[in-house]
């Protein structure tokens, strides 16, 4: 398979997808309800046909990566992006809660501040998440499957005829042709 363009698998990439659709869908709404023109809904159903397009572009090609590269014994995948992110999002929330803790450290200080009883439900939102994620997740089980080769190859073909069989088959009229 061919690599799609570069602008196709940025485009084509969930992370980028999904907001991308949710802008041309702001715009189908502006127009829906009559605060944008009509044109506007014409480039937005043409944006987001071509934005569907990059995306299945995309996620055919990297099946067909995925595949391929699976053919090689010695290949080794790279840590999955969901990870990466979940990672990096963690990073954030942390910061975030970091910073929101210095700015309102001074209201905490008083005991009918509402920013105590917004932190005391976050925490506690945060701790029931955690639990249940360490009570319900499941450890991924491993599928035995078939290689994709094995399920590409061709039945075993039958031996061929030696050439007296051959000729022995073949009909009465064509016998007179191959006679030397």
């Amino acid at each position: 398979m061919r690599r799609p363009s570069t602008q196709t698998l940025i485009v084509g990439y969930p992370v980028v997808t999904i907001p991308l659709a949710l802008f041309g869908g702001f715009f189908g709404f502006e127009v829906v309800i009559g605060n944008a023109p009509i044109w506007v809904g014409v480039i937005t159903f043409i944006y987001c046909g071509w934005l569907h397009q990059c995306y299945e572009t995309a996620s055919r090609y990297r099946a067909w990566l995925r595949e391929w590269n699976a053919l090689d014994p010695d290949y080794q995948p790279g840590r999955p992006v969901l990870r990466t992110l979940q990672f990096i999002g963690s990073l954030v929330v942390a910061a975030a809660l970091f910073f929101a803790w210095l700015k309102l450290g001074p209201a905490f200080a008083d005991p009918q501040s509402p920013a105590r009883a917004i932190a005391a439900l976050a925490v506690v939102v945060w701790v029931l998440a955690l639990a249940a994620r360490l009570l319900f997740h499941r450890r991924k089980k491993r599928a035995v499957t078939k290689d994709w080769i094995v399920t590409q190859a061709v039945e075993r073909p039958l031996p061929a005829p030696s050439a007296d069989e051959a000729y022995a088959s073949l009909p009465d009229y064509c016998r007179p042709l191959l006679k030397l």
